[in-house]
Formats: structure tokens, sequence, C-alpha cells
């Protein structure tokens, strides 16, 4: 998985903003709102993560277990896909 090219995360008082750029600002006219697991996710996947690489770097990042690591990673992405940002 990999984040669009045309889309950039800015960090605004402490909170992570996806925002486009360039042609995907045409499109997509609105702003998304990042927490800070988000950002650590979107980090990822802008190397190219797959779903087991964020599953694991939550793990080991926030200390938690599989199967929430499991749900928020696929939460996350899901999100993302419905808003145009994630690309397979």
């Amino acid at each position: 998985m990999k984040i669009k090219d045309g889309f950039v995360l800015k960090v605004i008082a402490g909170s992570g903003i996806a925002v486009p750029v360039g042609d995907e600002s045409v499109n997509c006219r609105s702003m998304i709102k990042i927490n800070q697991t988000g950002t650590f996710l979107w980090n990822m996947l802008e190397s190219g993560a797959e779903h087991g690489q964020l599953v694991q770097g939550l793990m080991d990042e926030y200390g938690i277990e599989q199967p929430q690591a499991d749900t928020d990673a696929a939460e996350f992405a899901a999100d993302l896909r419905k808003a145009g940002v994630l690309c397979e």
C-alpha cells in the first residue's frame, strides 16, 4: 500500500493534516485530520508498507497486542481508501 502522489502530511499545531496538492487539490477539496498514531502509520505508508508491517510497527511503537494493532491498521487504511488517499 502507498499514499497516492498528490497528498502530503503537514503537522500543524501538533496535529497531522493530510493535504491534497497539485492535481489532487482540484479533485479533493478537503483536508483530513490525522492523530499521532495515524501520522505514524502515514509515514510507514509513504514508504509502501504492507498491512503486516503496519501491524508490527504499531505493536513495536505502542506496545499493543496483535489483534488491536491489526484492527487499528485495517481501519486506518480503510479510512484512507474511502478518502481516496491510498493506492494499493
